[in-house]
């Protein structure tokens, strides 16, 4: 398996890896937004919830308040004297009997307005206003058009309780029928609480600060213009189209201009959620605290939404939510990041160790691919050594006999000398060559394949030509480049070598070794080719691997070949490869062009 491949495939797991990493982590924040999205819609709830309980709780107290305060009215017998006689009195009488009544309720309206009722209201059953304790100089007038309350009592005969605007106020109206002796209808009594009550209540009481809304259009369009309204309104922050009531634990800077600049990032969903009649509750960030406004709508007695009571609460529950999902998401992410970092360096470990492995191989067979040049150079050395071994044991065996013979003059001596020195410097010369062409060098040098080639040829290119095996070169290129050269000359003998022994193991027929060099795309190329006949298609695309030998019946080790390709490609940044052509193999080496001369 090459670098490049292993390379592909540690990065594709450590892609993989960062991928599956990215996919839990975006789960993780998918997952802990739905929590957090549905744990504030619990507290949302929950606020919602508390408002209308609250709501409820004080209906319910001003329901009973309202009713004990009618029985202990309608128990008074002067009182109900008073209401028959008035059905029926002069304009003057029912002036005196008006303030007769007015002063027999004055103690008790006093004790009522401490629990919150803001009108203690008598109506005639023509709808005529009789007596307003709140406002005791206002009376006579109709109310058949401005009282929902008193029309359906007065009409019926029976209480009604619920919202509703009068002609100076609105409130929580709880309207009575009144019956004289002997079960006559006399007329009807209003006992109501204002608006700004249940502001008081959930303010001090229930600690929750609320406001409430009327809506603008429940009142006369002239009746925001009159000077008699009870209750002082102002518009919302909330929404344009509702009123604020104003109390005492109201102030226009703290409760209008304030909020308004508060709601205006939700100004519009709460318009929107208005619309649907229902209550809810949202949240929002306002100078680095959290808020839940809660709105509760409040139907009149018509049915149709008439106010709403808006809730703040100061929210320290949202912040902790979000607080511990960014802690969860930053530990995924760090656990995640750590869990990708430790595979990475496992991964790296385990290359670290296949590498030290493979060099160790790589090594190790390089040995063994030098034992097994060493002997066949060792043969070659012996076949390069016999012919001026013979010569000089020839013309030593020449000057022996005619030294013997008395033949040996001073020239003849110094010939056979002079001939003998020449072979034994051919055999020293031998010596160095091949030391040479062992010696291990890791340094970059600048070379050519002619020099190469000829170093190559000059070892093995007598042994080769004895066998009866014609080397052709044709070298066109002299380009010089930085290289290994040793390592190289190495690569050049394996193959020469492996096209001798095919030649001759197929007896090929004229047999020939054909070295060309060429420059093309900027790069320096060598082939050698022979002429026996190529490499089976079948076996081709193995021939570079480690053992592979199709000389196994000769003791081949198959190592030649494999750490041939190792040198080229992984030592001189070139590519070795095999292609046949028409009369046989062809090896292929290149290199790029590193330094021209």
């Amino acid at each position: 398996m090459s670098n490049y491949i292993k390379y592909l495939l540690t990065n594709r797991a450590i892609i993989i890896l960062a991928i599956f990493i990215v996919i839990l982590n975006g789960f993780v924040y998918t997952i802990t937004k739905q929590n957090a999205e549905d744990k504030i819609q619990m507290v949302l709830e929950e606020n919602s919830n508390r408002l209308q309980i609250h709501y409820e709780i004080l209906l319910q107290t001003q329901k009973i308040t309202s009713k004990a305060m009618y029985k202990s009215t309608i128990n008074q017998e002067r009182l109900i004297e008073i209401i028959t006689e008035a059905n029926s009195a002069t304009k003057e009488k029912k002036t005196l009997l008006r303030n007769e009544l007015h002063k027999l309720l004055a103690d008790k309206y006093e004790i009522s307005k401490g629990k919150g009722v803001l009108q203690y209201h008598f109506v005639l059953p023509n709808n005529e206003s009789f007596l307003r304790m709140h406002k005791p100089s206002k009376f006579g007038d109709d109310l058949s058009d401005i009282r929902y309350d008193f029309n359906y009592t007065n009409r019926t005969k029976k209480p009604i309780r619920g919202f509703t605007q009068g002609r100076t106020a609105h409130g929580f109206r709880n309207t009575f029928p009144i019956f004289g002796k002997n079960g006559k209808y006399i007329g009807a009594m209003e006992i109501s609480f204002s608006s700004d009550s249940f502001q008081w209540y959930l303010n001090n009481i229930s600690h929750i600060h609320t406001h409430f809304l009327v809506y603008k259009k429940i009142f006369d369009a002239k009746a925001w213009k009159r000077n008699d309204l009870i209750l002082n309104y102002l518009p919302s922050a909330e929404n344009p189209n509702y009123m604020l009531t104003l109390g005492k634990i109201h102030s226009i800077g703290r409760c209008t201009d304030d909020k308004r600049i508060m709601l205006k990032p939700v100004k519009e969903e709460i318009a929107r959620k208005m619309l649907q009649d229902d209550i809810f509750s949202l949240y929002l960030d306002h100078n680095k605290n959290s808020y839940i406004i809660s709105f509760l709508p409040i139907n009149n007695l018509e049915g149709s939404i008439g106010a709403w009571l808006v809730s703040y609460t100061h929210s320290y529950y949202i912040p902790t939510i979000f607080k511990g999902i960014l802690i969860m998401r930053f530990a995924i992410l760090t656990f995640s990041l750590i869990f990708l970092y430790f595979v990475y360096k496992q991964i790296q470990s385990r290359e670290l160790l296949i590498k030290s492995h493979d060099e160790i191989i790589i090594l190790r067979l390089r040995q063994q691919s030098r034992l097994v040049q060493m002997g066949e150079m060792l043969s070659m050395i012996a076949h390069q050594w016999r012919q001026p071994l013979a010569a000089i044991g020839s013309r030593s065996a020449a000057l022996e006999l005619k030294a013997n013979l008395g033949k040996a003059d001073k020239e003849t001596v110094i010939e056979q000398a002079q001939y003998i020195s020449k072979y034994a410097q051919h055999l020293s010369q031998t010596i160095d060559d091949f030391r040479n062409f062992f010696k291990s060098s890791k340094e970059l040098k600048e070379s050519s394949y002619n020099e190469i080639i000829g170093s190559v040829l000059d070892i093995v290119g007598t042994s080769i030509e004895n066998k009866n095996i014609a080397i052709i070169q044709n070298l066109s290129t002299e380009y010089r480049f930085l290289t290994y050269p040793n390592e190289l000359k190495q690569v050049v003998l394996n193959i020469i070598k492996n096209a001798e022994d095919v030649l001759l193991e197929k007896n090929i027929k004229d047999p020939k070794i054909r070295i060309v060099t060429y420059k093309k795309d900027g790069k320096n190329v060598l082939e050698i080719h022979d002429n026996a006949g190529g490499v089976p298609t079948e076996i081709i695309d193995k021939i570079f691997d480690p053992y592979f030998s199709t000389k196994l019946e000769k003791n081949g080790t198959g190592i030649g070949l494999y750490m041939s390709k190792t040198i080229v490609e992984e030592h001189c940044s070139g590519t070795l490869s095999i292609t046949n052509d028409e009369s046989g193999a062809v090896f292929k080496v290149e290199l790029a062009k590193k330094n021209d001369e």
